[in-house]
């Protein structure tokens, strides 16, 4: 199953051990700021910036325009987290006080335990992501059947009778486009039988290749253009290939009149 947008999966998907970089793609809401800010205050506890246990840490006012902070809740939550941690102790009318050191390594910890929670967030979201893609019919081997065949005419010198021929167009293996031959019967007794490519058996062999080429090219890149759209490049490339072989073969089609007169100098 081919998906449409199989890149933009593949790219989003080496970026998982990258946190900063599925912010940046818009795939991921940022840490919390509290959260950011818990973590922040947490380290410079255990670093004794604010003092030790029984010592009071600077006022939400003072942390509010340290960390930039415009809402007072947002200070709030990031000290309620230490407080629930323990490592805080709100004094009403007082202040906030350490009431302990974090754990050594509680700081990576949190920090850890905060990008993992990120990373199971982008996994979620890929994975919502490539379900909700739609996929796209594998076209491959339907492709691969499809030949065009040029036009064909058959005539019977004994008889004095003619055919018309085969029009041109695209066949497969099952429809093949000479199942009913009107001269078969000319054939069996052995008739003097003719045939060559086109529908006008009056018209020299070159010309006639020279018109057939002309529509054959034309059918390929619209059968190329065709695939391109459904997402199977493959077959496409080899459609658009005989496209521009049939191209070089006849000069780019150039001097042709619309649709299928080829110039004079084609048949001299």
């Amino acid at each position: 199953m081919v998906f449409a947008d199989k890149r933009r999966y593949v790219k989003l998907s080496s970026r998982l051990g990258r946190l900063k970089d599925l912010e940046d793609c818009g795939r991921l809401p940022c840490m919390a700021r509290y959260d950011e800010i818990a973590n922040d205050l947490r380290r410079r506890i255990l670093e004794g910036e604010f003092g030790g246990p029984g010592d009071r840490i600077p006022t939400l006012s003072e942390l509010m325009a340290e960390y930039e902070v415009a809402g007072v809740q947002t200070m709030r939550q990031a000290q309620a987290v230490l407080v629930e941690e323990g490592v805080l102790e709100p004094r009403h009318g007082s202040g906030t006080y350490i009431a302990r050191l974090p754990a050594v390594g509680a700081v990576t910890l949190a920090v850890v335990h905060d990008e993992l929670e990120q990373l199971q967030q982008a996994l979620t979201r890929v994975r919502r992501h490539v379900a909700s893609l739609s996929p796209i019919p594998d076209t491959a081997s339907l492709a691969e059947a499809r030949e065009w065949a040029w036009a064909r005419w058959t005539r019977c010198g004994t008889c004095d009778f003619g055919d018309g021929g085969v029009s041109r167009g695209w066949i497969d293996a099952a429809d093949p486009y000479l199942e009913d031959d009107p001269l078969d019967s000319c054939r069996d007794q052995g008739h003097d039988i003719s045939q060559g490519i086109g529908l006008l058996p009056n018209n020299d062999p070159a010309t006639a290749a020279a018109i057939e080429a002309w529509w054959e090219h034309h059918a390929q890149n619209e059968e190329a253009a065709r695939l391109l759209l459904a997402g199977d490049d493959h077959a496409a490339r080899r459609h658009a290939s005989r496209a521009r072989e049939l191209s070089k073969q006849h000069g780019g089609f150039v001097g042709y009149s619309s649709p299928v007169t080829p110039p004079a100098s084609v048949s001299g």
